[in-house]
């Protein structure tokens, strides 16, 4: 089920993961004592592009849709947040669904991005976000820069829907 495992995340004593690129717009938990896939959540409403990374501030999670390594030019950057207490007991409902109205989208460009966003190539970008952690009601995104092979630090300065810039 799990193929290429992109971010991970520990939350409610269980590990959490995704596929990466293009697989089912869907959770897993993992006993991590066992190694063992007890439940498969679904993100109704959802797609998969890209997802790199998640996040759990001790009430949502976090899950980033912002990879961008395969030409440089998305322009549908954006983080689904959904109610952790909404994903039922995994022994019950060992595949799950998260209704569509529980799932919130917080879009985000980058402030230093030129605009319209212009395709680079594969593995060409400098807005590649690979990480981000939630920390005082503000998303920090960590974004590979192929081009220098640094990393660039963004903030996004709400956890809530909508359409935001991240400013490094």
């Amino acid at each position: 089920s799990v193929i290429e495992t992109s971010g991970l995340q520990m939350a409610g004593g269980y590990l959490w993961t995704f596929n990466d690129r293009g697989g089912k717009a869907s959770l897993y938990r993992i006993d991590s004592s066992t190694n063992n896939i007890l439940q498969r959540v679904i993100l109704q409403g959802a797609s998969n592009i890209d997802w790199e990374d998640i996040a759990f501030d001790g009430t949502y999670f976090y899950i980033g849709d912002f990879g961008n390594n395969e030409t440089g030019g998305r322009t549908d950057l954006k983080i689904y947040k959904f109610p952790f207490n909404a994903v039922h007991d995994h022994i019950s409902y060992p595949v799950d669904t998260i209704p569509q109205e529980l799932i919130e989208t917080i879009h985000f460009t980058y402030n230093d991005q030129p605009q319209p966003v212009q395709p680079s190539g594969s593995n060409n970008s400098k807005f590649d976000c690979e990480a981000m952690i939630v920390d005082n009601d503000k998303i920090h995104l960590f974004s590979k820069n192929w081009v220098d092979n640094s990393t660039t630090h963004y903030v996004i300065n709400s956890t809530t829907a909508g359409n935001y810039t991240a400013t490094a």
